[in-house]
C-alpha cells in the first residue's frame, strides 16, 4: 500500500510485511459487500461495522475490531466507521467513542484497533489513543516516543521501538504488561486479547500473558519466523520456508484438514474463529469456522492490496498502487537474483533485507541481490524486507518465495514464475506408480474371473 515518507529515524529496522492478493479460496456468498475505496467486506455486519462510509478514497491501510473499522488515507488522516457502544450502561460513562477521530489528528502512517480502542502512530514517531479509559488502554505513557509500530486487539496497547524495545500499557488482568527480560532487538510485535507476541530479528519469538490455551507459547520446533500476528486466543506465523504455523486455542483448521496444501503465505491475519493467509501467488486461504459468513469471500475478488480480519468479518483492501517487493532473475546456481521494492515512498536507505534459504537466514546477505548457490537447488528461497520508517510493519509489500531450479538443458527456458513447489512431482511419479500397479492388479482379476467363468461354461 501507499504510504506517507517521514522523517528520517533511527538505525532500527522492522518489517515490511506483503502485498497483492487476488482470489480466495472459499465458497462465495451473498453476505459480500462492496464499498468506497477499493474495499470488500464479508461476514456478520455486527453494530454496521461493513456499512463502510461513502466517498472514501486513497486508502492505505484498515485496522478493525469487532464493532468498528479505522482506514487510513494517503494524506495521514483517517476515517472511522462502525458501533463502540456496548450494552453494559456502566461502562457508557467510561468510554469516548473509537470511530470519532480526534480533531487535527493527521500525520498518521499506522492504525490499530482493540477493544473499544483505537491508536494511530504518527510519522514522528509519537502514538495517539483514543476510546475507552476505564483500564488506561488510551492513556500512553508519557515520554513515549521514536515509536515505529503498534499493536492492539483487546485492552492493551504494544509499542515497539526504534531500538528494538518493546513499550506496553492497559489492562494486564492476565500478565499482559509483565513483559519478560530478554525482549530486545525486536522487529514485530502481535497483540491477542489477552497476550502478546516479540519477534526478533533472528526469527525467534517470546510471548506472554494468557496461558489459558498456550496462545503465548510458540511450538518448541517452531522454526524461524519472518513475520506474526494474533487472533483473540491464538497466533499465527509465517515461516522462514513461507509455511504457516498456529498455535492457541484450537480452531478446526478446515482446508488443512481436507488435505489441502496452503500455499507459501506472505501474510497472516486470524478473527475470532478462523485464519487468514495471503500468499506469494497472489491469493489468499481463510479457513475456520463460517458461523457468521466469515468465509464466504466474493468469487471475483482480485487486486487486493491488504487483508484485515476482524471478528466475525473480513475487509480486503484493493490498491493498484501498493509498495510491492518481487524477486526477478533465473533461479538457476551461479545466477543472481533481485529483490525489486516498487511503489516504496522511501529512499533505498531505508530498506534493508533478510535472505532465507530452506527456512534459514543467509549470514551476511542483506543487500538487494542473492547469488543462488547449487546446495540451493530443491529449496524455496525467501526474502524479507525490513525497513526503519515508522509504521513499516504495515502490510506494503510482498515477500516473495521462490524455489531454486537445476540448469537447464540447452535450448530449453528455465522457469520465472517462481512458484514451482519442490517435490510435488516426486509425490505426482509416485502416485503415478501406484495407480499403474493398481490398475494392473484390476486387470488381471478381471481377466482371471473371465478364464473361470468360461471353465464352468465348458463344463
Amino acid at each position: 500500500m501507499r504510504a506517507r515518507k517521514p522523517a528520517s529515524r533511527g538505525a532500527r529496522w522492522a518489517i515490511v510485511a506483503t502485498g497483492v492478493i487476488a482470489l480466495a479460496t472459499a465458497t462465495p456468498g451473498a453476505a459480500a459487500f462492496a464499498a468506497g475505496g477499493g474495499i470488500i467486506a464479508w461476514g456478520d455486519d455486527n453494530r454496521s461495522v461493513m456499512s463502510v462510509p461513502a466517498g472514501l478514497s486513497d486508502i492505505v491501510q484498515l485496522s478493525t475490531d469487532q464493532l468498528f473499522a479505522l482506514a487510513l488515507h494517503a494524506d495521514g488522516t483517517i476515517t472511522g466507521w462502525g458501533e463502540s457502544a456496548f450494552n453494559d450502561a456502566d461502562l457508557q460513562a467510561a468510554r469516548m467513542s473509537p470511530v470519532v477521530v480526534p480533531t487535527g489528528l493527521g500525520g498518521v502512517v499506522q492504525v490499530a484497533t482493540g477493544t473499544g480502542l483505537a491508536v494511530a502512530l504518527r510519522e514522528n514517531g509519537q502514538v495517539v489513543a483514543w476510546g475507552r479509559t476505564d483500564q488506561g488502554q488510551s492513556v500512553v505513557p508519557s515520554g513515549l516516543g521514536d515509536v515505529i509500530q503498534v499493536s492492539t486487539k483487546g485492552s492493551h496497547t504494544l509499542a515497539l521501538r526504534a531500538d528494538g524495545t518493546v513499550t506496553t500499557w492497559g489492562w494486564n488482568a492476565f500478565g499482559q504488561l509483565d513483559m519478560p527480560d530478554g525482549v530486545t532487538d525486536v522487529v514485530q510485535v502481535a497483540s491477542g486479547i489477552h497476550h502478546n507476541l516479540a519477534l526478533h530479528r533472528d526469527g525467534t519469538v517470546t510471548g506472554w500473558g494468557n496461558t489459558e490455551y498456550g496462545q503465548e507459547a510458540p511450538p518448541a520446533d517452531l522454526g524461524t519466523v519472518v513475520y506474526l500476528a494474533t487472533g483473540p486466543w491464538h497466533s499465527i506465523a509465517i515461516l522462514a520456508d513461507g509455511t504457516v504455523e498456529t498455535w492457541g486455542y484450537p480452531l478446526p483448521r478446515g482446508i488443512e484438514l481436507q488435505g489441502v496444501r496452503l500455499p507459501p503465505a506472505v501474510q497472516v491475519d486470524a478473527g475470532l474463529n478462523n485464519y487468514a493467509a495471503l500468499h506469494a501467488d497472489g491469493t489468499f486461504s481463510i479457513w475456520g469456522l463460517n458461523d457468521d459468513g466469515q468465509l464466504d469471500a466474493p468469487a471475483d475478488l482480485a487486486g487486493v492490496s491488504q487483508l484485515a480480519v476482524g471478528r466475525y468479518h473480513n475487509f480486503a483492501l484493493a490498491d493498484p498502487d501498493a509498495a510491492r517487493l518481487t524477486i526477478e532473475g533465473p533461479r538457476t546456481p551461479g545466477s543472481t537474483v533481485t529483490a525489486l521494492l516498487s511503489n516504496w515512498p522511501g529512499s533505498a536507505g531505508d530498506v534493508s533485507y533478510q535472505w532465507y534459504v530452506g527456512g534459514q537466514e543467509v549470514d551476511g546477505a542483506t543487500g538487494a541481490e542473492y547469488v543462488v548457490g547449487e546446495s540451493d537447488v530443491g529449496s524455496r528461497i525467501l526474502v524479507r524486507a525490513l525497513s526503519q520508517v515508522p509504521g513499516s510493519t504495515l502490510i506494503v509489500s510482498e515477500a516473495l518465495g521462490i524455489t531454486a531450479a537445476a540448469p537447464v538443458d540447452e535450448g530449453v527456458g528455465g522457469d520465472l514464475s517462481g512458484e514451482s513447489e519442490g517435490g510435488i512431482a516426486g509425490e505426482d511419479a509416485l502416485w503415478a506408480l501406484i495407480l499403474a500397479g493398481l490398475a494392473i492388479i484390476v486387470v488381471g482379476a478381471v481377466l482371471a474371473f473371465v478364464l473361470i467363468a468360461r471353465r464352468r461354461r465348458s463344463t
